[in-house]
């Protein structure tokens, strides 16, 4: 998830953030390496948001995942 989404979607909720959730620099710093990963590795992301605003159906979410993951049952 970017980080700019994941910051907005935690400014509405009502909790106190971890010390990882209140550093800007790790979540950064997640964010790259786990694209790093993902490019390196070939892995097929997967948006959870239309336009890095308005979030997915979580079902439709599901059904990609399945797919992606069917797809390789098939490899």
């Amino acid at each position: 998830m970017p980080f700019e989404v994941s910051r907005k979607l935690k400014e509405g909720m009502d909790e106190k953030l971890d010390a990882h959730e209140a550093d800007e620099d790790h979540l950064r710093n997640a964010e790259a390496a786990y694209l790093e990963l993902a490019e390196y590795y070939r892995w097929e992301k997967i948006s959870c948001f239309i336009d890095n605003k308005n979030a997915r159906d979580v079902e439709e979410i599901h059904k990609n995942i399945l797919k992606i993951i069917n797809a390789l049952d098939r490899i």
